[in-house]
């Protein structure tokens, strides 16, 4: 007896339970997606340098004057090979380096997260450096042209805020 009635509240929550989600989840019973964000910034340099003059250089990232910066301590063989930049500092980032064009240039890549950031597209200068002994030998500073999308859909919930900067 017991694991009858055990088998019908089971059996009860599986069919009610798709239900219970699509009940109220969206303004205006829309049909609403459940995906996520990830807003940050993508930061994008390209440099036209040796290998070993790469290995040498410092890469920095800046937002508003809080940087981060490391050294490429391994370099792509060839394009596709991302290579991860173990970076220090204040600001939160992921960066890597590419092969852009084999032989000539790397091509860098920052990427920011935005969570729990106020955002002023006024201010919110991003920068991106390549220094070789102190020295800047490639450089991009410019100001966020912040976009937002609904990926749930326009009335529901889960605005995204994105920017990119550079050419990837």
């Amino acid at each position: 007896m017991r694991s009858t009635f055990a088998f019908g509240l089971f059996t009860s929550f599986l069919v009610l339970s798709p239900l219970v989600g699509l009940t109220g989840a969206c303004s205006n019973d829309d049909d609403c997606a459940l995906s996520q964000c990830i807003n940050n910034v993508n930061v994008y340099l390209r440099v036209a340098l040796p290998a070993d003059a790469m290995r040498e250089s410092t890469l920095k990232v800046c937002r508003n004057s809080v940087c981060s910066s490391g050294k490429a301590e391994f370099l792509p063989a060839f394009a596709g090979d991302r290579q991860k930049v173990i970076v220090s500092g204040p600001l939160t980032t992921d960066m890597s380096v590419d092969v852009a064009e084999p032989g000539k240039s790397y091509s860098i890549a920052a990427t920011i997260p935005l969570d729990a950031t106020t955002l002023d597209p006024a201010k919110d200068l991003y920068e991106l450096r390549v220094l070789r002994n102190g020295t800047e030998v490639r450089g991009l500073a410019e100001l966020a042209k912040y976009q937002e999308s609904t990926p749930n859909g326009p009335t529901c919930p889960t605005v995204c805020t994105n920017a990119t900067i550079g050419t990837p």
